[in-house]
């Protein structure tokens, strides 16, 4: 009889240029936690730090938001309640620089976040709010599309022309424009990023540009409903589009927001949320003990057609005390290792095509 077991690995790389953390910033962070646990069905996890308590909201256990201490200032002026997307970068120094030669605005200097990273909030030059975010390579965002998780993120700003400009120049993101619609798609490597509108004619005046969040929800007019019974606002919808039903709204403290119910186009029902709505690579790797062998099995998505690969080793009748798990750790290797040659085999396929067209 077969001694077996079996351990499943989750591993997400963070990529620059991405948006990879939600803050929100409210007057009231335990009020805000109860708001949005009832609608998203969040958990709340609470952790102590240097700078005070920091919550984390959690989709099935998996960090989803960070709810902030009070809003930022400019000046004297305290910016409202606010959902912040952070967009990850290599070198916050640097991307700073850049943003004032681009003609963006640092509202808050860095500021160190104990055991997760370096932020700055910063502004674009119309005024919409965000942050430049140094994170440690294995903090971020670790849930997405899916009900209750960031789906997708859109600037509703003045100016278009300039946010393009910009955003295209800071994080090297492509601008991809519907002349139809007037919605603009930012694509890094290819891949969607975030959208961008020009604010509609009916916002008043007085509202800023700003980054709108969406998170994922089984049934649109389902959680409008819900939100409104716990103090929140609809602002526009629920409307019916081409990939679902959404609606933008407000939470009991001001916060705008939005939720959206994904559709599938061709068969008219509800859909699992497309995982490759936000770029991102995930690496799974499963090991598997079966008798004197170790077997790792990975797959990496996030480069069109997944890669997969395996490895094994032997385990050692005399192990080494000091490296008990040595056989797992050599299978775990082997198995990067045949990854590793097949990427080097795919981008030498897409060199030598790409030479044969010229």
């Amino acid at each position: 009889m077969s001694d077996r077991e079996v351990l499943m690995v989750t591993i997400q790389v963070h990529r620059p240029g991405t948006i990879d953390w939600l803050g929100l910033s409210t007057p009231d962070r335990e009020g805000s936690a109860l708001f949005y646990s009832d609608l998203l069905d969040w958990g709340i996890v609470r952790y102590e730090t240097g700078a005070g308590p920091f919550l984390t909201a959690e989709v099935r256990g998996r960090d989803a938001a960070g709810i902030l201490q009070p809003q930022p200032t400019i000046g004297d002026m305290t910016l409202p309640a606010t959902w912040t997307v952070f967009i990850r970068v290599d070198d916050l120094e640097e991307s700073l620089l850049l943003l004032s030669d681009l003609g963006g605005r640092i509202i808050e200097r860095p500021r160190e976040i104990p055991e997760l990273g370096r932020s700055a909030v910063v502004a674009d030059p119309s005024g919409a709010v965000f942050s430049l975010a140094a994170f440690h390579p294995d903090f971020g965002l670790a849930v997405r599309d899916e009900p209750g998780a960031l789906t997708w993120c859109d600037l509703l700003t003045r100016d278009p022309v300039t946010a393009v400009a910009f955003y295209t120049s800071l994080f090297g993101w492509e601008a991809d424009r519907d002349e139809t619609t007037g919605y603009t798609m930012f694509r890094l490597d290819g891949a969607p990023v975030a959208g961008m509108m020009a604010m509609p004619a009916e916002v008043p005046e007085e509202a800023p540009s700003h980054w709108l969040p969406y998170f994922g929800v089984a049934d649109c007019e389902k959680s409008a409903r819900r939100l409104e019974e716990l103090g929140g606002t609809i602002n526009h919808g629920p409307q019916r589009i081409g990939i679902g039903s959404f609606a933008i709204a407000e939470d009991p403290f001001g916060a705008s927001f939005a939720i959206l119910e994904h559709v599938d186009p061709t068969i008219g029902r509800r859909s699992t949320l497309n995982s490759d709505v936000l770029p991102k690579v995930r690496m799974h790797l499963e090991l598997e003990s079966e008798g004197e062998s170790v077997t790792a099995t990975a797959v990496l998505d996030g480069f069109g057609e997944p890669f997969h690969a395996s490895g094994s080793a032997a385990q050692s009748r005399d192990r080494d005390p000091a490296r008990p798990n040595l056989a797992a750790e050599l299978a775990v290797v082997r198995a990067l290792s045949d990854l590793h040659h097949q990427i080097l085999e795919r981008v030498h396929e897409r060199i030598d095509r790409s030479m044969g067209d010229i």
